[in-house]
């Protein structure tokens, strides 16, 4: 699983509109809980920059995920903004991390 930026908590985004869904959509809030075995089998991968609007929610879910003992990469790229350019040059790398069997 990669992401290249991301919340990771829609709350902000409902204007305090409530449903078990939101819970289930944002990873901060379930993934503390979860106890899937196939989490500990997953590659994830938080593609994110300092100057990134979701670099704090990228920066927790990386924490969420090392507290739970989740193999994860948190690529942080120096001085980008949250725009196309940067996911460009993110999307194919990540791509080539896949393992086909």
């Amino acid at each position: 699983m990669f992401s290249m930026s991301g919340a990771f908590d829609i709350r902000s985004f409902m204007d305090g509109y409530q449903h078990e869904q939101i819970f289930y959509h944002s990873p901060l809030e379930y993934l503390p809980g979860l106890q899937d075995r196939e989490l500990w089998n997953m590659d994830v991968v938080l593609g994110t920059s300092n100057w990134d609007i979701c670099f704090d929610a990228n920066i927790k879910l990386s924490d969420t995920l090392e507290a739970k003992g989740i193999r994860h990469w948190l690529d942080v790229r120096k001085d980008r903004q949250h725009d196309w350019p940067v996911w460009k040059e993110m999307f194919p790398h990540y791509l080539s991390r896949i393992k086909f069997n």
